[in-house]
């Protein structure tokens, strides 16, 4: 079984690049037990932390625990969803996982909260991203033609990677892409 182990430049939830100050460290098997526990599953970045949990017991047994490091953001999300001071949710979703199956399908999945669109398209666009090689080609595709960081973008890319569709999954996803013709971001 493949084993990731964050490098102390990268976030362990949103796989982006820290620099100096902008990084917590974090105990690994109170990390795994966050995610494993508080966390809903999800099929991208989930099984990959909650996968490694029984590796990192084993290894915690035989050694002293390694170290996982968060960035400033996610550490306060992490902090809400662990107070329980995320309302909409009971048991959240990974912010990455839960912005990844939106991009996949806008309409279906919930939207990513407003404050953190922005700072994880960034950090998935980044080439040397933690978790990039692990995405699917179609959201890997999505997020190379993402033209800015807000929703509209990012049902702008997905429309054009889904050919400029007439048919939706769901009404929510029409009403994003007539936003996005709209706002003169996609073309019919």
């Amino acid at each position: 079984m493949m084993m990731i182990s964050a490098p102390c430049a990268c976030c362990s939830f949103c796989g982006g690049n820290l620099a100096g100050a902008q990084r917590r460290l974090f105990n690994q098997a109170k990390f795994r037990k966050f995610v494993v526990d508080k966390c809903k599953e999800a099929p991208f970045i989930y099984p990959i932390l909650a996968r490694e949990e029984a590796e990192a017991v084993q290894a915690a047994s035989s050694s002293q625990p390694s170290k996982q490091y968060l960035c400033i953001p996610c550490v306060n999300w992490r902090r809400r969803a662990e107070s329980g001071r995320l309302r909409r949710q009971k048991q959240p979703m990974l912010q990455l996982d839960q912005m990844l199956l939106f991009l996949l399908q806008p309409g279906r999945f919930p939207e990513p909260d407003h404050r953190c669109m922005d700072r994880l398209v960034t950090a998935v666009r980044q080439p040397e991203n933690l978790y990039r090689p692990y995405f699917p080609s179609p959201i890997v595709w999505i997020v190379d033609h993402i033209e800015g960081n807000t929703f509209q973008h990012c049902v702008a890319a997905w429309w054009k990677y889904n050919h400029k569709t007439a048919f939706f999954a769901s009404p929510h996803e029409a009403k994003r892409v007539r936003c996005a013709v709209k706002n003169g971001l996609v073309e019919e």
